[in-house]
């Protein structure tokens, strides 16, 4: 959503981050200014603009929840610092990039941009199913910790059973050399912590699988992507979704439900992600579902 003082005010109220600054007198943001950011080592952004307070902060410290996500499947310690993006230049970013291997790559230039000092995920409860905002809880009881934010998703990608070549963003990292061959886990041990049946998103066997990125599988890549469908029954016309799309082709009239123009759509799931009511399903039709049965089969 925009970037303004008036949405921020109203998600630190929601959040309860207002009544806290209250309590103790800390100080919450409200400067709205952007900085560039220069990373020449980026496949893809080599510079980006991100909010002035973390540009200027002398320590990063990065606090994901761990969570599936409709286009990037999961998203953790790594894809939470496209948060760092002001407003609606995610919606630009997204525009420039509609391939998920691409927006991947564009993912991880930011985050080695920025390169937090530390990343701390919240996996006491996760949200498992249609994420990132209509999936359901799902209790894990684990806090990671890491100065790599690679290797902690890694290992959360492993305690929730979720295989790394399903995730656009580690499919590209992994090609790029940025995962770790052995990472060292201290405390809890790892395969006693597993959650072996954690739900994935239904569609989730995507153009990022091995499968699929194939020479002679191309042609049938655009009859296997999943597509966002409003559930009539949930929809209260508030429009959000059209205001949010990136290719804007969700269409609304007063008093009507929004219409999609899927010729136009990128398939990267802003509707879904920003919908309040959970009124926007990923779906794919039944020739897809048949295909990929065999993938989502195999983390069993």
């Amino acid at each position: 959503g925009p970037y303004s003082q008036s949405m921020l005010k109203h998600v630190y109220k929601m959040t309860g981050t207002e009544k806290v600054a209250d309590e103790t007198g800390a100080i919450l943001n409200y400067d709205l200014r952007v900085e560039t950011i220069s990373n020449p080592k980026a496949k893809n952004l080599k510079k980006f603009e991100v909010i002035k307070p973390l540009a200027d902060a002398d320590v990063i410290v990065n606090l994901p929840k761990l969570k599936t996500h409709g286009s990037m499947i999961y998203t953790g310690a790594v894809k939470n610092m496209f948060g760092s993006i002001a407003g609606t230049s995610k919606t630009d970013l997204h525009m420039r990039m509609p391939d998920y291997n691409k927006f991947a790559d564009c993912l991880i230039d930011i985050y080695s941009g920025i390169k937090p000092a530390l990343n701390i995920m919240d996996a006491v409860t996760g949200m498992e199913g249609p994420g990132p905002t209509s999936g359901n809880p799902r209790h894990v009881g684990l806090l990671l910790a890491s100065a790599d934010g690679f290797s902690l998703d890694i290992t959360a990608l492993k305690l929730i059973n979720l295989p790394l070549d399903l995730v656009p963003l580690f499919v590209q990292a992994k090609e790029r050399g940025l995962i770790g061959e052995d990472i060292e886990i201290v405390g809890e041990r790892l395969e006693n912590a597993i959650v072996k049946d954690f739900k994935i998103p239904e569609h989730s066997a995507d153009g990022s699988h091995r499968v699929f990125r194939r020479r002679f599988m191309k042609c049938f890549r655009p009859l296997l992507k999943p597509r966002p469908v409003i559930q009539r029954d949930l929809c209260v016309k508030c429009g959000d979704c059209a205001r949010n799309c990136p290719p804007k082709v969700i269409y609304t009239e007063k008093g009507k439900k929004p219409v999609v123009d899927y010729k136009g759509c990128i398939r990267c799931f802003c509707c879904q992600e920003l919908c309040s009511h959970n009124a926007i399903k990923i779906q794919r039709n039944f020739l897809s579902k048949l295909l990929v049965s065999n993938i989502i089969a195999g983390r069993k």
